[in-house]
């Protein structure tokens, strides 16, 4: 599907400096590179699917598309004769395969996607095994793939003549050659907009040169973790990571016909904490405390372990499409799930006009997330070689509702509002389970 780069290297460089008995002093930085074949080849989050779609085989057939929001094929015939099923043609027809209809491929000359990490540590033992590591983190990213579309109409000629581009005329390639040298569902409208035959190559629907290279990325990260090994009947793990974000993109279609890249902020949350720990009650047999207890009260008090993970995120950044905007602050002081800002300040966009609002605003995020799973265990001695373990274990264990962000379409009519829950997330579930160890 493409020339893959023969010379990729992936160097690592790193040192670590002993400053005395408990403080350590580390750098490092490692060039990683992006598999070509986890980039998306099918559009925008596609995944390893996608990456199965091979150039110069078609087996597509489309219904006519609606025209003015109003549909030209029915469910009792949605392949008229005017519109006729296209059998699958495999490579047959070689290089006018797509045309008159849409199509995409990939960027020939792969370049490899990299990233360049790198990073500096401080790490400091600061009492009873527990050591603490604060972090500075970057990542730069370089020749990321994006998904170009050479045959986009320039926008200026929207807002010189608006409307009139909307209108429909007599279509120049209706039943135009054969099947055979024109295949596409093009041929079989006798009407397109005027838009249509302004762009570039309107011969074909859509075209996207998938695989791209050219955008950036910056991450910084500020991380810092705290860390203990088991030892004496528990451990911990506590992190923490601050971060900015920003992706190079499209702020507008001006910038996309323009192939002019924009620095834009991510959207990731910028907070993130996250603990671990292991506790064994110091009772029972091979414990501290009452290690010689009757069985009767060994079955009862001794062998008992708790552990818990619980996680804690701040909300994503909210992003907006065109719209108008008043210059007002969105936020509101104590949003709720039917009013996450203001909508008041926002209106639709005028039309056939470019965008220039803000896409993201500072402190405007999505609800946080937050998790607690926890673990109860306890073990009954057997024999000297068996042990029985009764382990109960809880996700979600407080049953916490976290939402999804809140719509940021200002069509919507659910608009700054937010009625469903996370993906991927779950009430509270808990399971039991009974291990023989031996």
């Amino acid at each position: 599907m493409w020339n893959s780069p023969k010379a990729v290297f992936l160097p690592r460089l790193g040192i670590a400096v002993r400053a005395n008995d408990k403080t350590a002093l580390r750098a490092g930085w490692a060039r990683f590179v992006i598999p070509a074949i986890f980039m998306p080849l099918g559009g925008v989050g596609d995944s390893l699917l996608g990456s199965l779609y091979m150039p110069g085989f078609n087996a597509d057939t489309y219904t006519t598309p609606a025209l003015e929001g109003i549909p030209t094929a029915r469910f009792v015939d949605p392949f008229p004769p005017t519109n006729p099923l296209i059998m699958p043609v495999g490579k047959s027809l070689g290089r006018y395969t797509g045309i008159g209809g849409d199509t995409r491929w990939s960027y020939q000359d792969v370049k490899a996607a990299t990233n360049d990490r790198m990073n500096f540590s401080i790490q400091r033992d600061v009492a009873d095994q527990i050591v603490v590591d604060a972090t500075y983190f970057v990542n730069l990213g370089h020749n990321l793939a994006y998904d170009k579309r050479p045959n986009l109409m320039d926008p200026t000629l929207s807002y010189t003549y608006k409307a009139e581009l909307s209108r429909r005329i007599p279509n120049p390639f209706y039943m135009y050659l054969t099947p055979d040298k024109f295949p596409g569902q093009l041929r079989n409208r006798a009407e397109v907009t005027k838009a249509d035959l302004l762009k570039p190559y309107p011969h074909y629907g859509t075209l996207t040169q998938q695989n791209t290279p050219g955008p950036r990325n910056r991450y910084h990260a500020l991380q810092i973790r705290a860390q203990r090994p088991f030892a004496r009947g528990y451990n911990l793990l506590l992190a923490y990571n601050y971060n900015r974000e920003k992706n190079e993109g499209f702020f507008n279609s001006d910038d996309e016909y323009a192939g002019r890249f924009t620095f834009l902020t991510g959207t990731r949350p910028r907070h993130r904490f996250a603990g671990a720990g292991v506790f064994e009650l110091p009772i029972g047999k091979g414990r501290p405390w009452l290690n010689q207890l009757h069985p009767a009260l060994e079955a009862i008090l001794g062998g008992w372990q708790v552990s818990s993970i619980v996680s804690r995120q701040s909300g994503d950044l909210l992003a907006f499409g065109q719209m108008e905007w008043n210059g007002e602050d969105p936020r509101v002081d104590k949003p709720t799930p039917g009013r996450w800002f203001k909508t008041e300040v926002f209106a639709r966009a005028q039309p056939y006009t470019p965008r220039t609002n803000p896409r993201t605003f500072e402190g405007l995020t999505g609800p946080g997330y937050f998790s607690w799973d926890g673990t109860v265990s306890k073990s009954f001695s057997v024999t000297e070689r068996l042990r029985l373990e009764l382990r109960v274990e809880a996700y979600n264990v407080i049953n916490n509702l976290t939402m999804a962000n809140p719509s940021t379409s200002v069509t919507d009519s659910l608009f700054g509002k937010t009625t469903r829950p996370r993906d991927y997330t779950f009430g509270r579930q808990i399971q039991y389970s009974l291990r023989l160890h031996f």
